[in-house]
C-alpha cells in the first residue's frame, strides 16, 4: 500500500530542493540547441500543481486529472496506484489498480471489474453518481477490450479463424450499442488503437493483413475508416509511435536508421526525417512535429534525445526540454481537453514535470511547467550525508551516500583529513541518483607514503558530478564529516589497527604497525617496515602499553626510569609523533618487579595497572582516567606468592569473563591464565601451557585480526615472532600459533611492548 496521496493544489511559491551546503553549484551551462525555446514562457510556472516525484500524470480532464504513483512488490513487480485530482477544491479520489487508459482527455476513467466487466467512471459527477458497467460478455464469445476513448470503448473479436473484427461499443440509459468498424481489410490477424483525436471523433487505428500492415483513420460517428495509409514494408507492426493530427499523420519507417514519414493528410504529401533510433516518442502540434526519447531520471543512454519541434512548413528546429523524462506508469506525451501537448521532462534550469506545449503569436512552440515534482533538471543535492562516519571495528570501512536529483552521471568524491591532508578519491561513470561509494577505510598512496589506514578526526568531502548527457552545469558540493574509529588498547596512530613498540640496543625506539593485510586465514602480518619514533628510550628499564589512561581516546604509554620515576607518554594518535611530551605522574616504583597494564578490572571503564614487589606481593592501580596522576593512590593489595612469575601481561578480557584477565609465566616457561572476576581481583589460575620461556615478551595487542577477540603477540630471540589468537575460551585461551613477519627486520630488540 503507498502512502496517502499529498495535497495536489495550486501554490503561490515553488518549493525549492535545496540543502544547505557549504558551496554551491559552479559550472558553465551548455551552448544554446539551434533556435532555442527557452524564453520566459519556458521558465517554471509560478503555480504548477505539485506531483511527487515518483507520480506522473496518466490523464487530464476538464475538471482533474489522473495519477499514477509507482510502487514495488517484494518480487520488485511494478505496480501503479491512480488517484483522480479535482481542480476545483484540491480533493483526491484513490482509484487503487483497477485502471484502463482513457486514450482522450476526459473525466470519464476506465476501471477493470471482476470477470468482463469495464467501469466507465465520471469523475466530474456529483458523488455517489455510479458507473457505467458495460459487460463484455453479454457481446458475445470472444470479445476482448482494447482501448477507452471517451465513454466508449473499443473491442476486438477473436474469430474462429483467429481473425479480428474491431467494435466501438457504449452504453447509454442501460442501452448497449455495438457498432462493427466498416472499411477494413479483409483477415485482419492484428489491431490495436494507436491514437485519438483529443476531441474523441477521429482515432488511428494500426492493423496487419494478409495484405500487409497498415494505418486506419476512422470516423467514430459513422465507425467507418476514412483514410488509410501503406507504411515502408520494413515497419514493426507499428510497434514504434504514430500521431495524428487534424492535418497531418506520423509514423516510423525502420531502415538502417528509423525514418519518421509526416503526411499531409489532406494533399498526401509526405515529408522524411531520419531519426537515430525507434523509441522516439512523436506528437503534432499546428504545423510542427514534436519527438524526443525519454529515459529515467536515473540514467542516460546514447538513445536518448531532447524534445524537439521540427516545423513542417520549413525553419529550423526548435528545442523544447532538454530531457524527456519517463514518467511512472504514465506517457510522456498525452493531450488537455483543449488538445494542448503535455510533455514529460524538464528544461535546465527549472524543475521536472509536465510541460504544456503551446503556439506563440508567432506560431512557434514553447513550452511552461504546469505540474511539477519539484525535482531539479539539473543535477543537484537533494539529501545531504550523515555528518558521522563510524569505521566499524571489525570491517574497517564505511558506505557513503548522497542523494541527487538524477543519475547519468560521471563523478569524483574526494575525502580529505583537515589534520594531516591524506586523502581518499572515488571515480564512478554512470552514476545514479542514489550515489554510493564504499571508503574501506584507507587514505590513497601518495608519492612519498604508502596507502594506510586513515586516521579519524575532521575530514571535508567534495563531490563533482558531470552530467553525460551535457543537460545543465556540472554539480560542486563540500561538506564535512567527522570519522570516529572504535577505540583499540594499541593503536598509537589511530588507523585503526594495533601498534607494537620495540626498543634497540642503543636506546632507540620503534613502532610497529600490523596494518590491514591478512590473508584468508586472517593472519596477522606487518604493514610496512618499523617507523622510528625516537632515541634515549634506554634511560627507561620498563616499557609498558597501558591502553588510555590519559583520556584522549588514543593507547598511552607507561614507563619507569632507573631511578624508580614513573612516566606518562600520553598518545596523540599522530604517526610521526605518537606521543606527546613526558609526564611525571610517580616516584618509588623502583620496588616492583613486574608492571603489566591495559586491562579494565574493576569495570569501570578505565584500564588498571598491576604490579609485583620483590617479596611477590601483587598490588592493584586504579585508573584515573586524567594524566596526573593516571592512576589512584594507595594502591590495593590483592595477593601473594607472584614472586614465582618473571612476566606479567594484562590482556584485557581474553577468556570471556566479567572483566580483564591477566597472564603470568612462572621461571620453568609455564604460562597461567587468571580470569579477572570484575571487582579488582582474580579467580584461581589455569594452566593455559608450557615452553613460553622461548619468547622475551609476550604483548597484549587487543584484537589484531579483527575477528572481535583480544590476542597475543610473543616476541623471542632473533626476532622470531608468533600471534596467538584468542578463542575467549577459557579451556584453551589461544588457537595455534602463527608465525608473523611483524619486527622481523634483522633487528633485535632488548623490549617490545
Amino acid at each position: 500500500m503507498r502512502p496517502a496521496p499529498s495535497r495536489l493544489r495550486r501554490t503561490t511559491t515553488a518549493v525549492a530542493l535545496v540543502l544547505a551546503v557549504t558551496a554551491g553549484t559552479a559550472a558553465t551551462a551548455p551552448a544554446a540547441w539551434a533556435t532555442p525555446a527557452a524564453t520566459a514562457a519556458a521558465t517554471q510556472a509560478s503555480d504548477p500543481y505539485r506531483l511527487s516525484a515518483d507520480t506522473g500524470v496518466r490523464q487530464i480532464g476538464s475538471s482533474g486529472y489522473l495519477t499514477a504513483h509507482q510502487t514495488f512488490d517484494s518480487e520488485a513487480n511494478a505496480h501503479y496506484d491512480y488517484v483522480w485530482h479535482r481542480y476545483a477544491d484540491g480533493s483526491e479520489t484513490p482509484l487503487g489498480e483497477q485502471h484502463a487508459v482513457n486514450s482522450i482527455p476526459s473525466d470519464v476513467v476506465p476501471l477493470g471489474t471482476s470477470g468482463t466487466g469495464i467501469q466507465l467512471k465520471d469523475m466530474s459527477a456529483p458523488p455517489g453518481t455510479p458507473a457505467v458497467v458495460i459487460d463484455l460478455g453479454a457481446l458475445g464469445p470472444g470479445h476482448v477490450y482494447a482501448a477507452t476513448i471517451g465513454s466508449t470503448l473499443l473491442v476486438d473479436r477473436y474469430d474462429t479463424d483467429r481473425t479480428v473484427t474491431p467494435f466501438l461499443v457504449s452504453k447509454t440509459g442501460g442501452s448497449l450499442s455495438k457498432r462493427a468498424v466498416t472499411g477494413l481489410p479483409a483477415g485482419l490477424t492484428d489491431l490495436s488503437l494507436k491514437q485519438a483525436l483529443p476531441d474523441g471523433k477521429t482515432i488511428l487505428l494500426g492493423y496487419e493483413s494478409p495484405a500487409g500492415k497498415g494505418l486506419a483513420v476512422v470516423d467514430m460517428a459513422t465507425a467507418a475508416v476514412k483514410e488509410t495509409y501503406t507504411p515502408g514494408a520494413s515497419t514493426r507492426s507499428f510497434g514504434t509511435p504514430v500521431a495524428l493530427s487534424d492535418r497531418y499523420v506520423a509514423w516510423f519507417e525502420s531502415n538502417e536508421d528509423m525514418v519518421l514519414v509526416v503526411t499531409d493528410r489532406e494533399t498526401g504529401t509526405a515529408q522524411r526525417f531520419a531519426y537515430p533510433n525507434e523509441w522516439t516518442d512523436v506528437a503534432l502540434v499546428g504545423d510542427w512535429v514534436v519527438t524526443g526519447t525519454a529515459q529515467d531520471l536515473d540514467s542516460v543512454h546514447t538513445r536518448e534525445t531532447p524534445l524537439t519541434a521540427r516545423p513542417l512548413k520549413g525553419g529550423e528546429p526548435v528545442k523544447l526540454l532538454d530531457r524527456m523524462v519517463r514518467a511512472y506508469g504514465s506517457h510522456e506525451l498525452l493531450h488537455g481537453p483543449d488538445g494542448t501537448l503535455y510533455a514529460h521532462g524538464g528544461v535546465s534550469g527549472g524543475r521536472v514535470g509536465l510541460h504544456r506545449v503551446t503556439l506563440g503569436a508567432d506560431g512557434a512552440p514553447a513550452v511552461e511547467l504546469a505540474y511539477s515534482t519539484g525535482v531539479p533538471t539539473d543535477v543537484a543535492l537533494t539529501w545531504l550525508p550523515d555528518p558521522d562516519v563510524r569505521l566499524d571495528a571489525l570491517e574497517g570501512g564505511a558506505r557513503l551516500s548522497w542523494r541527487l536529483s538524477r543519475g547519468g552521471l560521471t563523478y569524483d568524491v574526494t575525502l580529505t583529513h583537515k589534520e594531516t591532508g591524506r586523502q581518499k578519491t572515488f571515480h564512478g561513470t554512470d552514476g545514479n541518483a542514489n550515489l554510493s561509494v564504499y571508503w574501506d577505510g584507507r587514505w590513497d598512496a601518495t608519492a612519498t607514503e604508502p596507502a594506510a589506514l586513515a586516521r579519524p578526526g575532521t575530514y571535508t568531502w567534495e563531490l563533482k558530478a558531470h552530467p553525460e548527457d551535457g543537460v545543465g552545469p556540472d554539480l560542486r558540493e563540500t561538506g564535512t564529516y567527522e570519522v570516529t574509529r572504535v577505540h583499540r588498547a594499541h593503536d598509537y596512530n589511530w588507523n585503526g589497527t594495533p601498534d607494537v613498540f620495540a626498543r634497540d640496543a642503543s636506546g632507540k625506539l620503534w613502532r610497529a604497525d600490523s596494518g590491514t593485510t591478512y590473508d584468508l586465514g586472517y593472519r596477522f602480518t606487518a604493514q610496512g617496515a618499523p617507523a622510528y619514533v625516537g632515541w634515549g628510550w634506554d634511560t627507561y628499564d620498563r616499557i609498558e602499553s597501558v591502553g588510555d589512561v590519559g583520556g584522549t581516546n588514543v593507547a598511552d604509554l607507561v614507563t619507569r626510569d632507573k631511578s624508580g620515576g614513573l612516566w606518562l607518554h600520553q598518545g596523540t594518535g599522530l604517526a610521526e609523533k605518537p606521543f606527546a611530551d613526558r609526564v611525571k605522574i610517580g616516584t618509588g616504583w623502583g620496588i616492583y618487579q613486574q608492571l603489566a597494564g591495559g586491562s579494565d578490572l574493576d569495570g569501570d571503564g578505565r584500564p588498571d595497572l598491576v604490579a609485583t614487589d620483590k617479596a611477590g606481593g601483587l598490588w592493584s592501580y586504579r585508573g584515573t582516567g586524567g594524566t596526573a596522576p593516571a592512576y589512584t593512590s594507595p594502591p590495593r593489595k590483592i595477593g601473594t606468592g607472584w614472586n614465582i612469575y618473571n612476566q606479567l601481561t594484562a590482556t584485557g578480557n581474553i577468556a570471556g569473563g566479567p572483566a580483564g584477565d591477566l597472564l603470568a609465566r612462572d621461571k620453568a616457561g609455564v604460562l597461567w591464565l587468571y580470569l579477572g572476576l570484575g571487582n579488582g581481583t582474580f579467580g584461581p589460575r589455569i594452566k593455559v601451557g608450557s615452553g613460553w620461556n622461548a619468547y622475551t615478551d609476550l604483548v597484549a595487542l587487543g584484537d589484531g585480526d579483527r575477528d572481535g577477540h583480544n590476542d597475543v603477540y610473543a616476541y623471542g630471540p632473533n626476532g622470531a615472532s608468533y600471534f596467538y589468537r584468542g578463542t575467549t575460551r577459557w579451556q584453551a585461551p589461544f588457537d595455534t600459533r602463527r608465525a608473523t613477519s611483524l619486527l622481523r627486520t634483522g633487528t633485535t630488540y632488548n623490549q617490545v611492548s
